[in-house]
């Protein structure tokens, strides 16, 4: 009786390791911090190509880009009428180009591969974030900054949960638009990432370059320490808030500030992220409907007995 009675709860507990574990899944991604949606699909290539990746990289660190080229091309043309197989050559080929420094060849193969994907197809979503992040890089080296502002602001917006995009990308705003000699932009650039991405590691880190703009740019530091005070509050548990606290204190030591801003302590929340619902709900939801299965099983077995 002690070994069936032992039985049945490990079945239940096992039950519900497995329902957390995958709504902790569900909530984080997968695979080192990126969303498992927006892994390469290099399982959907050709069986004889989903490794040749390895060969490419070599090529590019020694610096033999002729060679990759050609492996590339190459496969692209063995395969004219697989749009992945084509794509996956396309997005190797414009970071190729990027490293030798031919910006515009780059541009134009990214360009050209773009036209090719599926709308809506989310095996594509991998590619898209790294022909935007490219092309990013090869209109900055080209001195259009309105063009890599735009394709920058684009990546911040469609891909917020893409780790490295958000705080790489809101930095890189606030640059070109101190290049091109509008500093003045940056308020209401920044102010709209966070009005209308509220909640979000968007408006976290719009709030970062708010706070930046008001010391660099104005000396106004009451204003700068508001700002930082807001993501104290929000994202408490962030590396820009130990940021955030230092600046504040050191001001208030230097007297550029009297006193630390006065700040709701708590934020309302006006929207939750499917991920915030996950971890909120869905993971408890699911261990009680584990206990619950469990309790109808040890009922069950003691009607036996």
């Amino acid at each position: 009786m002690k070994d069936q009675t032992l039985k049945i709860i490990t079945i239940g507990l096992s039950l519900i390791l497995i329902l957390i574990v995958s709504g902790s899944k569900l909530a984080f991604g997968e695979v080192e911090g990126i969303p498992e949606k927006y892994s390469y699909p290099e399982h959907l290539l050709p069986p004889e190509i989903q490794n040749f990746y390895q060969q490419i990289r070599q090529y590019t660190h020694n610096q033999k880009y002729q060679e990759a080229i050609k492996i590339l091309e190459n496969t692209r043309k063995s395969y004219p009428d697989n749009i992945l197989v084509q794509v996956h050559c396309y997005n190797v080929l414009g970071s190729i180009y990027f490293h030798m420094k031919e910006y515009e060849q780059s541009l134009q193969i990214i360009k050209s591969y773009l036209k090719l994907i599926p709308p809506d197809d989310e095996n594509y979503a991998r590619y898209w974030i790294d022909s935007y992040w490219i092309m990013a890089n090869d209109y900055q080296n080209l001195g259009d900054y309105d063009k890599a502002r735009e394709v920058s602001l684009k990546l911040i917006t469609e891909y917020p949960d893409f780790p490295f995009i958000v705080p790489h990308s809101t930095v890189r705003v606030y640059g070109y638009l101190k290049l091109q000699g509008e500093s003045h932009k940056i308020p209401k650039t920044f102010e709209d990432l966070v009005k209308e991405h509220p909640n979000t590691p968007v408006e976290q880190k719009a709030l970062m370059q708010l706070a930046r703009y008001y010391d660099e740019n104005q000396k106004d530091y009451k204003e700068a320490a508001l700002k930082y005070q807001e993501v104290i509050n929000k994202y408490p548990d962030t590396d820009d808030a130990l940021f955030a606290e230092s600046e504040i204190k050191q001001w208030k030591e230097e007297g550029k500030i009297k006193e630390l801003p006065v700040v709701a302590e708590k934020v309302v929340v006006k929207g939750l992220t499917r991920q915030q619902l996950v971890r909120l709900i869905g993971i408890p939801l699911v261990a009680l409907i584990a206990l619950i299965y469990l309790s109808i099983l040890i009922v069950r077995w003691k009607k036996k007995k």
